[in-house]
Order: C-alpha cells, then sequence, then structure tokens
C-alpha cells in the first residue's frame, strides 16, 4: 500500500531549511506591521504572510479585519518602503479559535411579570424602533416561556 505522505525523517535538511526560512520571514513581517499599525489595530493582526502574489493578513476579529481594509494603501507603502516581496492583492483572514464549541447553554426565560413589564415599556415608547424591538422582545420570551411551561 503506498502513502502519499513523506515520512518525517526522509524531509532533506534542505527542505526544513526553507520551511524555517519561510516561518521566519513570515514572522519578520507580521512583527514589521504590527510595529507601524495603530495599537488596536496592531492586537488584532495575528498573522501575515505572502504567497501566490497575495500578503494575507490574520486578524482574529471580524471587526479589525473590516478597519484594516481601510489601511490597505497605508499597508502598500510600508511594505514597499520595507521592501518586501512584492504581491498583487490584500487578502485578510480571520483566525478562529481551534477549540471546540462549548456546551449549549439553556435560554434563562424571565418570568411572564417581567416580560410583561418589557412588553409595556415597549408599547409607551416614544421612539418606534425602540418600542418595536421591546415588543418583538417581549413576544419572543412569552413564547419561550410557553415553550419551557408547556
Amino acid at each position: 500500500m503506498s502513502s502519499s505522505f513523506t515520512q518525517a525523517g526522509s524531509i532533506s535538511n534542505a527542505a526544513l531549511a526553507q520551511l524555517l526560512l519561510n516561518h521566519q520571514q513570515q514572522q519578520r513581517l507580521t512583527r514589521q506591521l504590527k510595529a507601524r499599525l495603530p495599537a488596536d489595530l496592531a492586537l488584532s493582526l495575528q498573522h501575515v504572510n505572502i504567497a501566490k502574489g497575495c500578503l494575507f493578513l490574520y486578524c482574529n476579529s471580524a471587526s479589525w479585519a473590516w478597519q484594516l481594509r481601510f489601511e490597505q494603501a497605508h499597508i502598500r507603502a510600508l511594505a514597499k518602503q520595507l521592501q518586501w516581496p512584492s504581491f498583487r492583492d490584500i487578502k485578510l483572514r480571520l483566525m478562529t479559535p481551534d477549540s471546540e464549541p462549548g456546551p449549549l447553554r439553556s435560554v434563562k426565560v424571565p418570568a411572564q411579570p417581567i416580560i410583561d413589564i418589557i412588553h409595556d415599556a415597549g408599547k409607551a415608547q416614544p421612539d418606534a424602533a425602540l418600542g418595536q424591538a421591546l415588543t418583538r422582545l417581549s413576544t419572543t420570551l412569552a413564547r419561550l416561556h410557553k415553550q419551557k411551561a408547556g
């Protein structure tokens, strides 16, 4: 039976050296960019890599990745100034936790008098959008309360 996997002992020193060089370059790019970004953006940036003509920026939050989109011109200028390898595009990626999702938590539905207070507050609310949101919330909570009770 043949295997497409390379056994760890058969990897050449040259291949390991190339992997190490790539890793060191990625760490250097990450450090350089983080040092030149605003502090809040730098904290969210987890990793930088240039591959296949693209600069990949890995963030830990979608909202910070969105903010990085507005820094693309600045990042391109920095890359040119720092003499990074050339790239055509900048692509943003999210790094999600590798952990398994936690156990499902049950919803704590308030007692009916509390649901009634939320409903009444929604009806009395002068702000139409807030009133509608409170009314919808009370309707959902009432439905969940009935399901839990029945």
